[in-house]
């Protein structure tokens, strides 16, 4: 592991204090905890469960994207690996993307190029393309709302979705015509340089088996039906907040909210904060007319549980997984000894 690189890191922390700071521009943080006060804790945990599930069936999702042949071992280990990843990105932005790389690697020996495909398919590819629907799907049921939000409102929404489109098919053509890419590249005359061109033809060929899942049917309808649970979670847990704070919504008016609030959590801030802060509350001040101290205290809640709860369940797996790693390798060990074998000299990973 390198140490942080705060040259790319320090921008996000930026990021975060300046959309924590127009946040609470008008709102003191004494008077934004009131609507919270009447509150019972016990009301907490329903949100906390479905924080939780939704970790679960991400990580179930991404074991689901791995090349078959899958084992009840790399299902734990996904488990294992992402709520580290998600603990991690609480405080240094995708840095938890790079973790639950390395942890998986360290129990399941799979290559880091495969893996790391397999997290962008998870990641980018799958959420975003979720994230489309969900926003057509909100503009469609609020066409005059949204021009309410912002003049310029649907050219922002539809330049993002376009941009989106542009990503998810450049990795359509990495998992269905690598080859395609490859000849694109010959054309610009890399393959004159056979070492770099060589690399280059290996992570392909290793990012295209990565996504090789989505290839097969089965796998489609699997992670349809994975995909849709998650979301489902992620919705869930966004009207119970609206529940517990006598909110009042619609169908159309709750959606286009929620779909604002996941636009806070794509920014790149240490666990969101600040850009979801931001976005929630300006969600539920302009679309659901409620006061900018109500609507801040839900992003507060909202955020206050994911954090919490993520970084206690990732502390939790990082535990686990460095006692799985060591008894794995005392096992090997005793093996190798058992065999009466010459043991293997330890190399870093």
């Amino acid at each position: 592991m390198n140490r942080i690189n705060w040259k790319t890191t320090l921008p996000s922390f930026i990021i975060g204090f300046f959309f924590l700071s127009i946040a609470f521009r008008n709102v003191s943080f004494s008077d934004m905890i009131q609507p919270l006060k009447g509150i019972p804790l016990t009301h907490l945990a329903p949100l906390i469960v479905l924080t939780i599930l939704g970790i679960v069936i991400r990580a179930w999702r991404w074991w689901t994207t791995l090349p078959e042949p899958h084992t009840k071992e790399e299902f734990f280990s996904a488990q294992r690996a992402l709520g580290i990843g998600y603990c991690a990105n609480n405080f240094i932005p995708r840095l938890g993307e790079i973790l639950r790389i390395y942890f998986m690697k360290k129990e399941t020996r799979r290559s880091i190029p495969v893996l790391a495909s397999t997290v962008i398919l998870d990641r980018f590819f799958l959420d975003l393309l979720a994230l489309i629907i969900l926003i057509v799907y909100a503009l469609l049921l609020n066409t005059s709302l949204v021009t309410k939000l912002h003049p310029d409102a649907f050219f922002y929404f539809w330049t993002f979705i376009e941009v989106s489109l542009v990503g998810i098919g450049a990795l359509l053509l990495l998992a269905y015509q690598p080859e395609f890419l490859l000849k694109m590249i010959r054309i610009c005359k890399v393959d004159a340089f056979p070492s770099l061109y060589g690399k280059i033809e290996r992570l392909t060929h290793e990012l295209s088996l990565g996504m090789s899942s989505i290839k097969s049917l089965r796998a489609k309808v699997i992670i349809l039906i994975q995909t849709v649970g998650l979301w489902v979670t992620y919705m869930a847990a966004f009207i119970l907040g609206l529940w517990m704070m006598d909110i009042p919504f619609t169908i159309a008016t709750g959606s286009l909210a929620f779909a604002i609030s996941i636009l806070g959590v794509i920014l790149p801030a240490p666990g969101a904060i600040g850009p979801y802060h931001y976005f929630t509350s300006n969600a539920l001040t302009l679309v659901l007319g409620l006061e900018e101290k109500n609507a801040l205290a839900f992003a507060f809640l909202m955020h206050a549980v994911m954090f919490l709860t993520n970084t206690v369940y990732g502390f939790l797996c990082y535990l686990y997984s460095t006692n799985f790693v060591k008894k794995s390798a005392d096992e090997q060990s005793d093996q190798v000894k058992a065999a009466g074998l010459p043991e293997q000299e330890k190399t870093p990973l």
